[in-house]
C-alpha cells in the first residue's frame, strides 16, 4: 500500500509520516525534501526557480509518481497542492491511500517554525510567531480555507484534534485498519 498524506504547512505531516512509516516498517518520502534533493536547490529556491504554482504543482506530481513507480509500502508527506489535476490518478489508485490530516489552527500554530533561506529552522522562530500571532492565525486559518475546499475530492480526512503525533499515527493506524 501506498499511503499520502496531504494537508496545510504545519499540520504535522512529516512527523506523522516518519513515524507511520516506521510503525509499518515503510519507505518515507518528504515532498519537501525530495525537490530539494531532485531539483538540488533550496525550498526558497524552488518557487524562485519556477514562479507559477500551477507549474510547481506540476512538477511536483510528475515527481511523487517517479517516487512511487513499482514501489508498494511507502508513506509520503505531500506539500500543499493548489492545482490537483496531476494527482487525480494516484488518488483514486486501489492501492493508494490519501488521507488528509487537519488539525484547529491553534493546534498549527502551536506547531509553527521558520526557515532561513537555507530551509534551516530558525533559533528565534518561536518568538517570532509569537510577536506576530493574531497575523499567522490569519494566515492558517486562510489556508485551511484554501487547501480543504481543494483536498475534498480527497475521502478521508482525519482530525489530528491536537494528539501527540505518537497518538496520531496508533489512531490512524486502527481507523484505516493499517496493520491488519
Amino acid at each position: 500500500m501506498i499511503i499520502l498524506l496531504f494537508g496545510i504547512s504545519n499540520v504535522g505531516k512529516t512527523t506523522t509520516g516518519m513515524l507511520l512509516a516506521k510503525r509499518l516498517n515503510y519507505q518515507f518520502y518528504d515532498m519537501d525534501e525530495e525537490i530539494r534533493k531532485y531539483y538540488h536547490t533550496t525550498t526558497i529556491g524552488f518557487v524562485n526557480r519556477y514562479k507559477n504554482l500551477e507549474d510547481r504543482d506540476q512538477r511536483r506530481a510528475k515527481l511523487l509518481k517517479r517516487l512511487l513507480k513499482g514501489k508498494d509500502n511507502v508513506v509520503v508527506a505531500v506539500t500543499p497542492i493548489s492545482y490537483m489535476n496531476d494527482f487525480y490518478d494516484m488518488i483514486f489508485e486501489d492501492n493508494i491511500l490519501c488521507i488528509e490530516l487537519s488539525d484547529t489552527v491553534e493546534n498549527i500554530f502551536d506547531r509553527l517554525v521558520f526557515t532561513d533561506d537555507n530551509d534551516r529552522i530558525m533559533d528565534d522562530s518561536r518568538e517570532y510567531a509569537l510577536a506576530h500571532k493574531n497575523h499567522y492565525m490569519k494566515d492558517i486559518f486562510a489556508d485551511y480555507v484554501y487547501y480543504h475546499r481543494i483536498y475534498s475530492v480527497i475521502e478521508n480526512e482525519f482530525k489530528i484534534e491536537g494528539r501527540s503525533p505518537e497518538k496520531t499515527v496508533e489512531e490512524l493506524i486502527k481507523k484505516y485498519r493499517l496493520e491488519d
